[in-house]
């Protein structure tokens, strides 16, 4: 009798196995895209505030150029 069940059982594991796989699958590939996406906007933002801080700077060097006495 255990030899007979042992085939459903392994199946029965294995389906588990492989609907676990499905569900880790697309929960880890919604991490997966949200953490891309958040990496992308934080990189946009950092770009953002650098490319402002740039001018900024830019625009006061030009303003008055170091060494200028006036």
């Amino acid at each position: 009798m255990l030899i007979a069940c042992t085939p459903d059982l392994l199946r029965r594991f294995i389906q588990i196995e492989f609907q676990f796989d499905a569900v880790f699958l697309f929960f880890g590939l919604s991490i997966v895209h949200w953490s891309i996406s958040f990496s992308k906007t934080l990189r946009a933002s950092m770009r953002a505030g650098q490319s402002a801080r740039y001018v900024a700077n830019h625009c006061e060097m030009r303003a008055s150029p170091s060494g200028s006495t006036s």
